[in-house]
């Protein structure tokens, strides 16, 4: 099975608990292989298939880390109907 996904489109992320909103085109999908390591700056470097967004409410944002395992689905938002 083959989807395509247009990262820049994503306006939401559904996991297990609700709906997360994406902020401004901020989806994107890094790593493709497993396993990780530390980099000389001591910082985790992650090699597996992760997605990451920025999410807001009015107040906050906040950036989001998530395995791609963990996505049940993503939405390019609502489309206006006349």
């Amino acid at each position: 099975m083959s989807l395509t996904i247009d990262v820049d489109r994503v306006k939401e992320v559904l996991l297990a608990d609700r709906w997360h909103e994406v902020k401004d085109g901020s989806f994107e999908i890094v790593g493709d292989q497993e396993g990780m390591s530390f980099r000389k700056d001591s910082l985790l470097h992650i090699l597996a298939a992760w997605a990451t967004w920025t999410e807001r409410d009015p107040i906050n944002t906040r950036q989001v880390f998530s395995p791609l395992t963990s996505i049940l689905a993503v939405s390019y938002g609502w489309a206006k109907t006349e």
